[in-house]
């Protein structure tokens, strides 16, 4: 199994999103067992805030049937984060993973926590002979999650989402903490995003 980790921009324009995908896709010269890794870039840490981009309901649908499309084209599967859905003042996120005829939704814990709700499943994602742990953002700060993923270690790969900005130097000192503790391998998943006339990386 190969993972190939994608740092475009995020675009909500499905056309123009699918069709750097299928040229990524493409580019790649592998045939099978592909687990293709990007970014939304919805959640970001500026100077003073957090800004969240957040999705409508439809936006996710058509995303999901396009990237099962894609999948099952290309015989590979997509793990995309964070998807960010906002009812009032509720925010949840969660990381989307996308295979021929299957799409499983993994919530981040560090939202439901936020939202009153504790049982949110943490089990690692199984990828084949592959177990893979999804970190989306601010889960990467509960040290239960870690132990969690600690019990659970056996063939395992970490995957983070953050957001995106300023607070990489502290995302990458606790995703390398969490690499210790866990002494299993890690990726961590950037991403690029337009603000204004500024881009993050």
């Amino acid at each position: 199994m190969k993972f190939l980790l994608l740092h475009i921009s995020f675009e909500k324009r499905l056309s123009r999103l699918i069709e750097k995908l299928e040229k990524a896709l493409h580019q790649s010269h592998d045939d099978d067992d592909r687990v293709v890794l990007f970014s939304t870039g919805s959640i970001l840490h500026l100077r003073n805030q957090t800004k969240i981009a957040e999705f409508r309901k439809r936006d996710e649908l058509e995303l999901t049937e396009s990237l099962l499309t894609l999948s099952e084209k290309f015989n590979c599967t997509f793990i995309v984060a964070p998807i960010v859905l906002k009812r009032g003042k509720v925010v949840r996120a969660f990381s989307l993973v996308v295979s021929p005829n299957n799409v499983e939704r993994i919530e981040s814990p560090y939202y439901a926590l936020m939202n009153g709700r504790h049982k949110v499943k943490t089990e690692p994602l199984n990828l084949g002979n592959i177990k893979v742990s999804i970190i989306i953002d601010e889960d990467i700060y509960l040290p239960e999650l870690s132990v969690i993923h600690t019990i659970n270690n056996r063939r395992r790969i970490l995957l983070f989402f953050p957001g995106i900005g300023l607070n990489y130097e502290s995302y990458i000192k606790m995703f390398e903490a969490r690499i210790l503790e866990n002494k299993a391998p890690g990726i961590f998943v950037g991403g690029i995003v337009n603000v204004g006339h500024d881009i993050l990386v």
